[in-house]
């Protein structure tokens, strides 16, 4: 399930990358924004689930580090 949540404008554009979702380019934020806005917005999206998504996203920085 999908939960908008505000963003301030003048962070809107800060990780902002493109990504291909089965085919289409869609813009997406990057791992790095998706950590910040779950340790920001964890009491909104309740601290099991921001340590879930906060867990996976840092399994894959560091899975991509060790590969490079």
């Amino acid at each position: 399930m999908i939960m908008p949540y505000y963003v301030e404008l003048r962070v809107m554009e800060l990780g902002l990358t493109a990504g291909d979702i089965d085919g289409p380019q869609v813009r997406i934020y990057d791992k790095e924004r998706v950590i910040c806005d779950c340790l920001h917005y964890r009491n909104k999206m309740g601290t099991g689930k921001a340590l879930t998504r906060l867990s996976g996203a840092m399994l894959q920085i560091q899975e991509s580090a060790s590969r490079n």
